[in-house]
Parts: structure tokens; sequence; C-alpha cells
């Protein structure tokens, strides 16, 4: 949720979260999708590639 608000409301603090630009990102996220995409199993729901990209990209910018 927090990471739609930013993309629609602070274009600012987004690109200070994951180090770039919205366009950038996604173009990230195609590159990555096929290597980073899990499937759904009876007992669960896998993470989106774009959460796990999020993830990855905050942790690696931030450390946390």
């Amino acid at each position: 949720m927090l990471v739609r608000e930013l993309e629609l409301e602070d274009v600012a603090e987004y690109q200070a979260l994951f180090r770039m630009d919205k366009s950038t990102f996604d173009y990230v996220l195609d590159l990555v999708t096929p290597y980073i995409e899990k499937q759904d199993t009876v007992m669960r729901e896998c993470v989106s590639p774009r959460e796990r990209l999020q993830a990855t990209l905050r942790f690696l910018a931030t450390g946390m």
C-alpha cells in the first residue's frame, strides 16, 4: 500500500526509496521477472515478482 501511494503522490520519495524512477523500476522488473517468479501452491500464495524486487531494492538501498 505504501509503495502504491508513493508511486502516485510522492515521486521524490519513491526515487529515494528505490534509487530509481518508476519507469526504470518497471524496465528492471520486466528483465528479472522470469528469474524471480514463483508459483502459488495449495498452502499459500507466492510473493509477486514486483514485491520481491521492491524488497530487494529497498534492502540494497537502505540496508533495512
